[in-house]
């Protein structure tokens, strides 16, 4: 398995099956396909059960993560899994049920691990069955376009019928596509499409679309909606400008979430230092590094400073027995000028102006507050 040798053989492995690919100028590769291709593979490496359903995760979990490691190092291949968790549920979502919003990459990296080559890779690939195919077509298909050729004819030429007043659905037809793809090319040259609404009424479209303006899941979108991820994820597709919107929101979310759990721990550890604060909150350091590096930046500057000159502790002690003397002999030379008049606070504070930003700490002056209840409480006489 190529993902057990030296570290760095995992880069050249890669690179050699998108040169592969590349070379071979292929069609778009079926996501049905992909599918049972990974499956075969996993078969062959015996990382499914006796059955060949389930995934044995833990094993395949720690052989993809190694595999992985060294790529991960590359900023561009940051996304890839990086524990042997995130490893195994990567392997189920390509193995599972076709889904949309998989990188290329992605497939390229378990392709990449599961087969010796691009020939071996590409043999398996033929080898399988399609049948399912027609199947797939009705569940919103997926192109996964690891080498894309030929799609951008046929999009000019989608954009063409779709001027000229042909249906979404007729166009679609005409070009050899599936309706929702139509629909999904032209929302992203933005063309709006009509649609026949079933389950999705106008009513739970416009309350959905705004749900998703302010970056919902797409599971809590599809449970508000009663409807399915699939159809949250067809309306995100084909409504023009609504997948970016949602993405932009989702982020603002996250940077705020991220933001305030940051803040938060440095509130309660303010003298913890960066390195303490990423120990603590790992998840959020990584989010707000690939994301939001400036900020975090000069808040982990911050907390530099705050650690090489930690503030000066105030001794109240010292300080409260000084100001409680000052306070009785401030009282002494005002009873000795005026004798039998009742002193005045204000007189106080022309004689010892620093008792007036003390009044709000009289907390920890417990001294100077019996000082002040002695000589404002008689009729001037201490």
């Amino acid at each position: 398995m190529l993902g057990d040798g030296l570290p760095h053989q995992s880069s050249f492995a890669l690179a050699g099956m998108v040169a592969g690919l590349v070379s071979r100028r292929m069609a778009p590769l079926s996501p049905q396909r992909l599918r049972e291709t990974y499956r075969a593979g996993l078969r062959d490496q015996r990382l499914l059960s006796p059955c060949g359903r389930r995934l044995k995760r833990q094993k395949a979990g720690e052989r993809y993560a190694a595999f992985v490691a060294p790529l991960a190092l590359l900023e561009q291949l940051d996304g890839l899994p990086s524990t042997e968790d995130a490893a195994a549920a990567e392997i189920g979502r390509l193995i599972g049920p076709v889904r949309s919003g998989i990188h290329p990459l992605r497939h390229l990296s378990l392709a990449t691990w599961l087969f010796e080559n691009v020939g071996a890779f590409l043999a398996q690939y033929e080898a399988v069955k399609g049948d399912s195919e027609d199947v797939e077509a009705e569940q919103a298909p997926v192109e996964v376009a690891l080498v894309a050729t030929g799609q951008d004819d046929r999009k000019s030429r989608l954009v063409e019928l779709l001027s000229a007043g042909t249906s979404v659905s007729r166009a679609a037809r005409e070009i050899g596509i599936d309706t929702t793809t139509g629909m999904v090319w032209a929302a992203a040259q933005g063309i709006p499409t009509q649609r026949r609404p079933k389950l999705l009424t106008s009513d739970i479209r416009s309350a959905l679309i705004c749900l998703l303006r302010r970056g919902v899941d797409k599971a809590c979108a599809a449970e508000a909606g009663r409807v399915s991820v699939q159809t949250i994820t067809t309306l995100l597709r084909t409504e023009v400008g609504l997948r970016t919107a949602w993405k932009q929101a989702q982020f603002a979310n996250a940077q705020r979430r991220n933001r305030r759990r940051w803040q938060r721990f440095i509130r309660s550890n303010p003298h913890s230092g960066v390195k303490s604060a990423r120990v603590a909150e790992p998840a959020v350091f990584a989010w707000l590094y690939r994301n939001d590096r400036d900020w975090l930046a000069a808040q982990t500057d911050a907390m530099a400073r705050a650690v090489r000159n930690p503030p000066v502790r105030v001794d109240w002690d010292s300080r409260d027995l000084h100001l409680s003397d000052a306070v009785r002999h401030v009282a002494l030379r005002l009873a000795g000028a005026e004798p039998g008049r009742r002193i005045r606070l204000f007189q106080i504070y022309q004689h010892l102006p620093e008792l007036r930003a003390k009044l709000f700490k009289l907390d920890q002056l417990p001294l100077t507050r019996v000082a002040l209840f002695d000589v404002l409480g008689k009729s001037g006489r201490v």
